[in-house]
């Protein structure tokens, strides 16, 4: 199959078919920058919408519950989704409170759940020290919680393994229980 050559065109001139396109290209906007939507946020509303869907869920309030790093998201999910989370809890949460502006201890003021801590004494990622400023930052909005500062356990005391606790974990399943009990 032969192919037609192309006029030899002057240096520097357009076809006329390629005009538009330069238009429509020089005349396009670029859209006002938005913050990404929080992944976090995003993942939840999915799950609560397989969960609505399903005829086994009951309608309403939900509650939720985080271990280690998950403890900060339930927080951060009560803080995104208030008319939604009546319930959080944060068991061994780590990094609860740190520099930033997605620190859980942060704009606490949207939450309406209430919320369960099971703190414990001694652990690297979430030092003693922060308990203070999370709890100044939780009256300071108003949330209702509890917080218990567990001693004689380590960070992981929950799930069975070499850090299980059989008292700090049964105390925070018994106060998770009765949270959800309470709220949902």
């Amino acid at each position: 199959m032969r192919r037609r050559a192309a006029a030899p065109r002057e240096p520097g001139t357009r076809l006329r078919s390629q005009l538009p396109l330069l238009q429509l290209v020089k005349t396009r906007r670029r859209p006002p920058r938005r913050k990404p939507p929080d992944p976090r946020q995003l993942s939840t509303e999915a799950l609560l919408a397989v969960a609505d869907g399903d005829p086994a869920a009951l309608d309403g309030a939900v509650g939720a519950v985080g271990f280690c790093m998950s403890g900060g998201l339930t927080i951060a999910v009560a803080r995104a989704m208030p008319e939604r989370v009546a319930a959080a809890a944060s068991i061994h949460g780590a990094w609860l409170v740190r520099d930033g502006d997605d620190s859980p201890h942060r704009g606490l003021s949207a939450v309406r759940a209430e919320i369960y801590f099971a703190w414990v004494d001694g652990d690297e990622t979430a030092p003693a020290e922060t308990v203070t400023e999370m709890c100044e930052a939780l009256d300071g909005a108003g949330v209702r919680y509890t917080l218990d500062l567990i001693t004689g356990a380590v960070h992981g005391f929950a799930p069975a393994g070499p850090r299980y606790d059989r008292a700090a974990s049964e105390l925070h399943w018994e106060r998770v229980h009765s949270l959800l009990r309470r709220n949902l």
